[in-house]
């Protein structure tokens, strides 16, 4: 059985930045990134959430507060991504807010939220 890669190798060294990587498809890209190598700067809301992919992996992980909504947390992650592993080589910007209905059920604060 062929040996699955991330991008040309076997062994993917890339630094990845992932929003939301608490839950969903931030979470799973998190997971399959570590799991072939890589290294990931795992970022959400609430970081305790995502504490166990740095515990698993303390040499390839760290988990960082990131509220993509605020600004100076977005630069915080990305200075904190630097510092830790020296290089950004990818960024997935998974982070989302679902908001389902019709759009005139809405107040104008969910809708700008």
């Amino acid at each position: 059985m062929k040996e699955q890669t991330l991008g040309n190798t076997k062994k993917d060294k890339r630094v990845w930045l992932i929003t939301g990587s608490s839950s969903g498809f931030g979470h799973a890209i998190t997971q399959e990134v570590l799991r072939h190598g890589g290294h990931v700067a795992a970022t959400a809301r609430t970081p305790e959430k995502i504490q166990d992919i740095e515990e698993e992996y303390p040499d390839h992980a760290r988990a960082i507060r990131l509220d993509v909504t605020l600004p100076e947390e977005a630069r915080a992650a990305v200075k904190t991504t630097r510092e830790v592993f020296g290089r950004i080589d990818v960024v997935v910007n998974n982070a989302g807010y679902g908001l389902f209905g019709a759009l005139e059920e809405f107040s104008e604060e969910e809708l700008r939220q």
